[in-house]
Order: structure tokens, then C-alpha cells, then sequence
């Protein structure tokens, strides 16, 4: 009963849940230690690794119509990992991450036209309580907004729940695009494919900017690194299955 519960839907999405969650706030602590770019380029990379390893093993298997999906999520995660990272570097970690929370509200969005899957009346009532909780969460304490009149008309966010709702915004927009991808590939390779295509991006990035030695500073937090690869790696595997 258990070892089914946790290998269903509902199970791997409580795993992934979970993992996500003690992911991001390991990620709050390296991005105190290391700079943004040089973390997210260790991280996808080390990530990357056992994903290809388990794919090699298990046989990579890769269909018509994979690479075109793949790409856009591949192009969709690199942004989303960069706003991600510097939203955590300038916000409070209680008040942005719950933002995350639009990611699969936004995503049941886009799977309407991308996919075909129409979500029910009751699923429409959570996404739309999902919103507003994510909102009143980060209404408290903003800053108010004047207009020339000098009566204030609502509130203005601060920089870090824009960074957060457009890090949502793009990870919603790649989990319709990992679905087709999954439907042509198995989850490993894709996983693979995924860390990959962002490590490539973001080692281009600073080899371009000369500043590859910012890869050095995990020195300064390696067993915190270490449990952020473990966490990241049961985050994504969970996800994709």
C-alpha cells in the first residue's frame, strides 16, 4: 500500500513537492556564498551527470519530435533559473518562494491549448485560491502606490515577487513543452538533456565574460552544494516520472 502510494502520481508529486522545497532553500544558501551564474553552471552540470548515466544504462531511446520540445524547455529554464537565482539573492525566501506556487497554475493555463487538457470546475476554484494566496502573501507590507491625485490606489510589489512570478511564469510555460518532449524520450535522458542544455548556455555566458574562475567559490560551501545536487536530482527525477 505505501510503496504504491509513493511510486503513483500522487505519490511522486508529494515527493517532488518536498524536494523542491528543500531545494529552493539550499539554493538561498549557496546564492549567499557563490555568484548566481557560477552556482546555476555547477549545479545543472553535476546535476546532468547521473541523469546521463541512468539514461545510458536503461538504453537512450529518443523518437520523432523530441528535439523541437526539448530546445524550448531547455531556452524556458534558462531564464527561469536566472530570475530564479537573483530573486533569491535580493528577497525574503518566505515571502517569493510561495510564488512558485503559480507554476502549476500557470501551467494548467497553457496546457489548454498546448495539450488539449481542460481543467474541471474544481480544479479552476484551486488555481484561482492558489493566485490569491500567492498575492495576499506578498500584498502585506508592499509599497503603496499614489497616484497624482495624491489617494492611494493599491499596492506596488517589490522587486523580488516580479523576479518570482516571472521565474513561474517560465517554468510553467516549459512543463507543457516536457510533456511532449516525454512523449518521444524517457524521463532520464530528458532530465539529461535539460540540466545540460542550461549548464552549455551558462558556461558560454562566463566564459564570455572571462569569469570561469567563479566556479571555484563552491570551495566555500561544498557539503551544502552536495545536498542541493541530491535534493535537485529527486526534485527533477519525481517531476518527470
Amino acid at each position: 500500500m505505501t510503496s504504491n502510494f509513493l511510486l503513483g502520481p500522487l505519490g511522486l508529486v508529494v515527493i517532488a513537492a518536498l524536494s523542491w522545497a528543500g531545494f529552493d532553500l539550499v539554493r538561498k544558501m549557496l546564492a549567499r556564498a557563490m555568484p548566481p551564474l557560477g552556482l546555476l553552471a555547477l549545479l545543472t552540470t553535476a546535476t546532468a551527470i547521473p541523469f546521463l548515466i541512468w539514461a545510458l544504462f536503461d538504453g537512450v531511446s529518443i523518437r520523432s519530435g523530441y528535439w523541437l520540445p526539448a530546445f524550448g524547455s531547455v531556452a524556458l529554464n534558462i531564464v527561469a533559473n536566472l530570475l530564479f537565482l537573483e530573486a533569491l539573492r535580493t528577497a525574503e525566501l518566505s515571502r517569493t518562494v510561495p510564488l512558485l506556487s503559480l507554476t502549476p497554475a500557470f501551467a494548467s493555463l497553457v496546457g489548454v491549448p498546448l495539450l488539449g487538457e481542460v481543467p474541471s470546475g474544481l480544479q479552476i476554484l484551486g488555481i484561482a485560491l492558489v493566485v490569491l494566496g500567492a498575492f495576499s502573501l506578498n500584498a502585506v507590507g508592499a509599497a503603496p502606490r499614489t497616484d497624482l491625485v495624491g489617494t492611494t490606489r493599491g499596492w506596488v510589489a517589490p522587486r523580488g515577487f516580479w523576479l518570482m512570478a516571472g521565474t513561474a511564469l517560465f517554468w510553467s510555460l516549459s512543463i507543457p513543452l516536457d510533456k511532449l518532449a516525454l512523449t518521444a524520450s524517457s524521463p532520464q535522458w530528458h532530465a539529461f538533456v535539460q540540466n545540460a542544455g542550461v549548464a552549455v548556455a551558462i558556461l558560454v555566458e562566463l566564459a564570455r565574460r572571462g569569469k570561469l574562475s567563479e566556479l571555484g567559490a563552491i570551495r566555500f560551501a561544498p557539503w551544502t552544494f552536495l545536498g542541493a545536487l541530491a535534493l535537485s536530482a529527486l526534485a527533477i527525477g519525481s517531476q518527470l516520472f
